[in-house]
């Protein structure tokens, strides 16, 4: 998901919010040079085989991480749910470039269909009757 860049300090926390984090970062208590603002947001939801019920399990504000990222933040996530008694089936993504890089890092092994025939089959002729203006005025 994206979202705007901002950068707000909470008192009660006493710390900025607004940066990626991750959890082997260290808490920020200030900006600095090296944290990065957040613009995307990576959300993982745990759903029910059945598709009756659904829950957030887990979020990252982020910038946009890595496929290597992607992979090490899933394993915790799977981790911490089979902690719960979870069991994790099956994983569902789209196909962008991060998360091919990802599957690769897993070494899980996709291959996709090929989807271009292999060849083009040719068209029978069909004759279409051709008419010219002066044929419809008649």
């Amino acid at each position: 998901m994206s979202m705007r860049k901002a950068l707000c300090y909470d008192p009660q926390l006493k710390k900025y919010l607004g940066f990626t984090d991750f959890p082997d970062d260290k808490p920020s208590t200030r900006e600095t040079d090296h944290q990065l603002l957040a613009t995307q947001i990576l959300v993982f939801y745990v759903v029910g085989l059945d598709g009756k019920w659904r829950s957030p399990v887990a979020y990252y504000f982020t910038n946009h991480l890595t496929g290597q990222g992607q992979a090490k933040v899933l394993t915790d996530v799977i981790i911490t749910c089979q902690e719960f008694d979870v069991n994790v089936k099956v994983v569902t993504l789209d196909g962008l470039a991060a998360n091919m890089t990802m599957v690769n890092v897993l070494a899980a092994n996709i291959k996709f269909p090929e989807k271009r025939p292999k060849s083009i089959p040719r068209r029978a002729r069909i004759k279409i009757p051709q008419q010219t203006e002066a044929d419809r005025m008649r």
